[in-house]
């Protein structure tokens, strides 16, 4: 038996995929408006949790960026119900003023790259558009952001090897971040949550 890429072959057959992971490190990220909200650590993986929020109220993990140019891929399983509000996935941060850009999944199937001012205080939408699962998502989601030194990419997956350009901006558009995460929103009457699998910088 051998693993290979993201299949293992055992003799001439080929079972999988198997998606290459690196396990995040929960120590390597601090808290922006954690309130109410819970990181467990267990199977090598990190679950973020987010309470029950009456309005727009993000959780995330943060941690410094890299030096430019650099990419942030990120595997991880979002468990979100209800409406368009409620989301998980990645963003930037600029320390300075607290002003976030998220590219994130919804439960009601969509991408989203979306602007806040803090994480209570939205601004404005970038980009939505739907990811082709019928009114709901499941499963891992593969999603990429990148800081080229000229702009910021958002970047999608359906297998973890191959990756699709979804949003690009000038990196100093509305903010110039010198923070990456991953985040949570509920604005619901449930709680939100994601389970992140694997993340990894080059």
């Amino acid at each position: 038996m051998s693993l290979s890429g993201f299949y293992i072959t055992i003799g001439a057959d080929i079972v999988g995929p198997v998606y290459a992971l690196t396990a995040p490190v929960d120590g390597d990220f601090a808290w922006i408006n954690q309130e109410g909200a819970t990181i467990t650590s267990s199977n090598g993986a990190l679950f973020l949790q987010g309470p029950t929020a009456p309005g727009t109220d993000l959780r995330v993990r943060k941690k410094a960026a890299p030096a430019t140019p650099y990419t942030i891929t990120a595997a991880f399983i979002p468990s979100v119900i209800g409406t368009f509000t409620m989301f998980a996935g990645l963003c930037w941060r600029q320390s300075s003023d607290g002003k976030l850009v998220v590219f994130v999944v919804q439960q009601t199937g969509l991408y989203n790259v979306v602007k806040y001012n803090s994480p209570t205080a939205i601004s404005a939408g970038y980009a939505s558009a739907a990811q082709g699962i019928e009114g709901s998502v499941s499963g891992v989601v593969w999603l990429r952001i990148a800081d080229d030194g000229v702009n910021r990419i958002c970047s999608y997956s359906r297998d973890g090897a191959n990756f699709l350009p979804y949003h690009t901006v000038g990196r100093t558009d509305f903010m110039t971040a010198d923070e990456v995460g991953f985040v949570v929103n509920t604005e619901e009457a449930y709680s939100v949550g994601m389970t992140l699998l694997s993340w990894v910088q080059a």
